[in-house]
């Protein structure tokens, strides 16, 4: 079945993009890492159940007063949402502050996924644009993408996440606009818009 060779190709992806940035994963925080998350003290803050972490947000996003300036002035949620699932993992892995050995790791990992993500979003745009059996294509440009050295600092670097989650959506929307021309075009639409609202967030 052809999932089966797409999960291949992910997993392809995925091993090469570790192997890549492997230097990177147990990296220090650097530059905006630490403006951004290692002295965030809202994003380290304990977890106290679903109810208080979701409350903690609506308070955020209704007024942005309640946490710090670090979380405010470059506020992008999605990028903030993701940070606060790394120190969570971190939390359940025994690490309860930026300090502590491996603390990096869970960021640069997920930066890692989603950058594998993104590379295997790109194969399926090719395929849609280039129908009719163009894998390799699709694999080289894909994998082009996944190793081009512009693709480091938003990689590397912790802060560099909302460029990823950016790619990511960004190319889910474009997929989504070109392909499935069997669906209704209102509902196409809205899928793309509310991609692009994500990719932006």
């Amino acid at each position: 079945m052809k999932w089966h060779l797409y999960l291949l190709i992910f997993l392809g992806f995925l091993s090469t993009s570790l192997l890549l940035y492997l230097p990177a994963l147990d990296g220090d925080w650097v530059f905006d890492d630490v403006r951004l998350v290692a002295t965030n003290d809202w994003l380290w803050r304990p977890f106290d159940g679903p109810a208080d972490e979701f409350q903690d947000w609506v308070q955020v996003l209704a007024d942005p007063d309640v946490a710090t300036d670090e979380v405010r002035v470059p506020f992008r949620p999605l990028r903030f949402i993701s940070y606060r699932i790394d120190v969570l993992i971190a939390g359940a892995l025994g690490i309860d502050g930026p300090d502590q050995p491996g603390a990096t790791l869970p960021f640069h990992i997920h930066n890692v996924i989603l950058h594998s993500i993104a590379a295997m979003l790109l194969f399926f745009l090719v395929r849609t644009i280039f129908p009719g059996g163009q894998w390799a294509l699709a694999i080289a440009l894909a994998g082009v993408f996944l190793v081009h050295p512009v693709q480091t600092e938003a990689v590397a670097w912790i802060s560099g996440r909302r460029d990823v989650l950016f790619g990511v959506f960004y190319l889910a929307a474009l997929l989504v606009g070109l392909g499935q021309p069997q669906r209704p075009g209102w509902v196409r639409g809205c899928v793309v818009a509310l991609l692009g609202a994500l990719a932006m967030a």
